[in-house]
């Protein structure tokens, strides 16, 4: 009777083990999907930021119109 209570105690306590693993291994992934769906977010809100090809043409054609001119006055004072 004694390795019989000894065997149940043992499954039990092997029981125990496996369900309190499980639950740990539960919550690793809820925190872990928790912490995808907060950088999936983040990752969203920081591609409105962006610069889309559009508003980069509408800069680079800024940039060298400036540029140019620049260039212009510096060509003129080297001409003095």
């Amino acid at each position: 009777m004694d390795q019989i209570d000894l065997v149940q105690v043992l499954g039990g306590l092997v029981s125990v083990i496996i369900i309190a693993g499980a639950f740990v291994v539960k919550s690793i992934l809820t925190q872990l999907d928790n912490a995808h769906r907060r950088i999936s977010k983040n990752e969203l809100s920081v591609a409105k930021f962006y610069v889309q090809k559009v508003d980069l043409a509408a800069l680079e054609a800024r940039i060298i119109s400036l540029l140019t001119r620049i260039e212009t006055k510096l060509d003129k004072k080297v001409d003095k």
